[in-house]
């Protein structure tokens, strides 16, 4: 995805004897190389992993994909549809198949074909130590030459993976794992006969002697988040390529009250934890963030905390372009409503999270990199082209003073990050830093194409101002297909973690051009929101920021 057109193809074979024919068979199939790299020159030790598609180095910038439902006979073609759609648009071209759960259903891998979706399909083995007898290795045999010949002819599928975090969980138990029957002799060998086109990983992570380790092969870090270390040791992780890292959050009020009652909606309560809910963790970070009272509260708190840390995780690992050959996070979607992992809840409904994740995806990103006494500035580019331009720095008060201003022209090679320039922290002015900000706009020509914000001081230290979100429809437009609104977003000051939302329609049916972004004072922010299908004549919208008081608006339609 992001590299060109999805070129599929429809084959029929026909099985005739004499005159008569016997059978039929058809299938859509792409033709595409697929080259995963374990040696390069971009790492000290020369051990790499990133892929080549059609000879091409591709960055993966993808997610963990979990079952729609846990009911799976309830899960539709157009949920499906619409929940990689929300992936695609997100700016992913990468979904990881989690070994905890389904091989997925047809349609998920015609849809990936369709978008430009990879996959890294794991086969369905997890954390578990699984027998080695003759009778379930020829199951586990034949399990495989039925998966494999399902799924062969999708040219999304870049990897088969053996298991989930087994061998991880084996190294860490002192038991000796490598050479299990099942993921070094079995897979492998149906693998070579039916479908050697592609890698094959026995398992994630896996690598050098320790199968967790950060100089060889894939990594999942879990140590922010399950073993409490700051989200800022992100950026301390020099994994060759990360397929899992996370972090919870608590979804809308209005999906909360599809499953909660209105007695357990506040304060938190053993419901809560019954819907997977870690608040002990959630609180130890919330704390860096600032003191939820209500219940609005703790939704905008944890979101915020959610969306800045996978934010700080991507921005890290795409600043190590090809050092590091990509990054899925945990997880994408929800199997059934809960408190949890996900971006985008059990209902389709996008949190906070969402939308950093689709601007940390962006094609051409600005990456601040805090030094202790400088910014430095990436650019990341995943097209094929050179490009150049200019970056705009610029340190303002919440009051929308302009303290300091630098220019940085730049140039980045196609394909590439790099650093572009630095700005010393003594080239600004000494200023109270608890109501500043310092915004970065990438501009090529006089196309503002990426931006980025960064605070100086804990977040629990800001000082937002009260302020005021003014609102207003600038065009909307009716048709059988459905709705489509511009509304024009502004604040008289800072406002942080601005949000639109119309909870009068089902999530599955609203897009939003984006949602959850900072406004500068005076800024007007125009935000498209696409809704199909005709849901009445009036659309109830509710605004808000994380320091405005909540409004509902209600826009006429008809």
């Amino acid at each position: 995805r992001g590299y060109g057109e999805q070129n599929l193809y429809d084959l029929v074979v026909e099985l005739y004897v004499g005159e008569e024919k016997v059978d039929r068979y058809s299938t859509r199939f792409g033709i595409r190389t697929v080259e995963l790299v374990t040696k390069g020159p971009e790492t000290p030790n020369g051990k790499v992993f990133y892929f080549k598609i059609n000879g091409v180095k591709v960055f993966v910038k993808g997610a963990n994909w979990i079952p729609l439902d846990l009911l799976i006979g309830r899960i539709t073609s157009e949920k499906y549809k619409r929940a990689l759609e929300m992936m695609a648009e997100a700016n992913h071209n990468a979904v990881r198949v989690w070994g905890g759960g389904l091989v997925e259903h047809d349609v998920f891998y015609d849809l990936c074909d369709e978008l430009g979706i990879m996959v890294w399909q794991d086969f369905p083995y997890s954390t578990a130590y699984y027998p080695t007898h003759r009778e379930f290795l020829e199951l586990v045999r034949r399990e495989t030459e039925s998966i494999v010949k399902r799924l062969r002819n999708h040219p999304s599928i870049i990897l088969w993976c053996g298991n989930n975090e087994i061998d991880w969980m084996m190294y860490e138990m002192g038991v000796e794992h490598r050479g299990h029957p099942v993921f070094y002799k079995v897979i492998p060998e149906v693998l070579k006969k039916l479908d050697p086109s592609r890698p094959y990983w026995p398992s994630s992570p896996w690598g050098g002697e320790n199968p967790n380790s950060m100089e060889e092969g894939n990594r999942h870090n879990w140590y922010v988040w399950h073993r409490y270390q700051p989200i800022e040791e992100y950026e301390e992780d020099e994994s060759r390529f990360i397929t899992e890292f996370g972090f919870q959050s608590i979804p809308s009020e209005e999906t909360l009250k599809k499953f909660l009652s209105p007695e357990n909606l506040w304060p938190i309560n053993e419901i809560w934890i019954y819907h997977y809910h870690t608040p002990w963790k959630m609180c130890y970070y919330i704390r860096d963030f600032g003191k939820p009272v209500t219940l609005r509260d703790y939704i905008l708190l944890s979101q915020l905390v959610q969306a800045y840390a996978l934010k700080t995780a991507i921005e890290h690992f795409r600043s190590r372009k090809f050092a590091c050959g990509g990054c899925m996070y945990w997880n994408f979607n929800a199997p059934w409503p809960n408190m949890c992992w996900e971006v985008v809840d059990y209902f389709l409904d996008p949190k906070a999270a969402y939308f950093y994740v689709k601007k940390a995806y962006s094609p051409i990103s600005l990456v601040f990199k805090k030094q202790s006494k400088s910014v430095d500035l990436y650019v990341v580019n995943d097209t094929l082209k050179e490009i150049s331009g200019e970056i705009v720095l610029r340190l303002i008060s919440f009051s929308g003073e302009l303290c300091f201003e630098k220019k940085v022209e730049f140039k980045a090679e196609a394909n590439s990050s790099q650093k572009v320039g630095s700005l010393a922290l003594k080239e600004m002015p000494s200023v109270d830093m608890r109501d500043k900000v310092l915004l970065g706009l990438l501009y090529i020509g006089k196309k503002l194409v990426h931006e980025n914000r960064l605070f100086f001081i804990k977040h629990s230290e800001l000082v937002f101002p009260d302020t005021e979100i003014g609102i207003n429809v600038a065009e909307k437009k009716v048709s059988e297909k459905g709705i489509r609104v511009d509304f024009v977003v502004k604040a008289d000051k800072y406002s942080r973690l601005t949000y639109i939302k119309v909870i009068n329609v089902d999530p599955i049916n609203i897009t939003y051009s984006d949602n959850y972004f900072d406004l500068y004072p005076g800024e007007e922010k125009r935000i498209r929101v696409i809704i199909k299908k005709n849901h009445g004549r009036i659309l109830k919208v509710k605004y808000g920021s994380l320091n405005s008081p909540e409004r509902v608006l209600k826009v006429e339609v008809y």
